[in-house]
């Protein structure tokens, strides 16, 4: 920030994926999902911001992060 010693970061990710499992593949033992295929779809976002800043009993630091994850079949 001009005329002064701090400092802000902003920054974010998005992310998304698929998963597939077919009945019966291999891995997939005797249970209650060994009958069914699944698939899903899984997304990630966040946004998050960073200050750096002198105090005067050191360097300072303020970092918030806020997501959502969510997974859909």
């Amino acid at each position: 920030m001009a005329g002064s010693s701090a400092c802000i970061k902003i920054s974010g990710y998005v992310s998304a994926g698929t998963e597939f499992s077919v009945a019966g593949a291999k891995g997939i033992g005797p249970g209650p999902f060994a009958t069914k295929s699944n698939v899903g779809i899984d997304s990630q976002s966040a946004v998050s911001a960073e200050t750096q800043f002198e105090t005067p009993l050191g360097p300072g630091r303020v970092y918030v992060q806020v997501g959502h994850d969510s997974y859909r079949q």
